[in-house]
């Protein structure tokens, strides 16, 4: 630092974008940023982020757990057997108040995502931050699908990040993206309707015959209506009398 200014090394980088892409950060963040609905991401943060968080906290301080990434293969199914039922009980919450299909959904399948994470743990260390980075990135994309050109480079940073700090082998970090890419994309399909299946106000939108959520109905009158009008025609002058 001989000419004043800041370095800042490769394994401290890694461990801020490590900190950055935390699932118990990245999670409310995306819930937050794809619903723009407060008391959805409430429910997330003070039903599976915070609870969840004490639990790897106290375990850390106890000794049982090696560090709030729970790093040892041995030690994390109990992550896992930790958080699956606290999502479970967040997505119960959720539907009590009214939350719509395409809220619950994502939230079901991360939970099989999980649970899937669990039994592969048997053979191999998957990577919960590359699970829920590409889970993640998926719904921003799908929703801000400019945000794709900064989405990708933070996931594959995060993916960097991970192998430069020793966390995880080559496979695991792998394995672990390519099911939170799998999860996402079912998660997030084709048929999913991000621009009317999150309403700001909590509101279920009305439902479309494919079982997703249609255009407001507003919109599709308006549509409809503009599609139905026929061409405008001269009408003819009347005869001279």
């Amino acid at each position: 630092m001989g000419d004043g200014r800041l370095r800042l090394s490769s394994t401290t980088f890694a461990r801020v974008l490590s900190t950055a892409g935390h699932p118990l950060l990245l999670v409310p963040l995306t819930v937050a940023a794809a619903t723009r609905n407060w008391r959805w991401t409430l429910v997330i943060a003070a039903g599976t982020i915070l609870p969840l968080f004490a639990i790897i906290v106290r375990n850390v301080r106890r000794g049982t757990w090696s560090d709030t990434d729970v790093s040892r293969h041995e030690q994390r199914p109990g992550l896992y057997l930790a958080a699956v039922p606290l999502l479970a009980v967040s997505a119960v919450v959720l539907y009590l108040i009214g939350a719509p299909a395409s809220m619950l959904r994502p939230i079901a399948t991360a939970v099989v995502m999980l649970l899937i994470g669990l039994v592969g743990n048997r053979f191999l260390k998957m990577s919960m931050h590359m699970m829920f980075a590409a889970f993640c990135g998926v719904s921003i994309v799908r929703v801000y699908p400019w945000s794709a050109i900064a989405i990708v480079p933070f996931v594959l940073a995060i993916a960097w990040s991970r192998r430069k700090l020793e966390r995880h082998t080559r496979a695991e970090v792998a394995a672990g993206l390519l099911l939170g890419l799998a999860a996402g994309l079912y998660a997030f399909g084709v048929r999913w309707r991000p621009a009317t299946a999150f309403q700001g106000d909590g509101s279920r939108p009305p439902h479309s015959q494919s079982g997703s959520y249609a255009l407001p109905h507003s919109k599709r009158t308006s549509s409809s209506t503009r599609s139905a009008q026929p061409h405008d025609t001269v009408k003819p002058a009347p005869p001279c009398p």
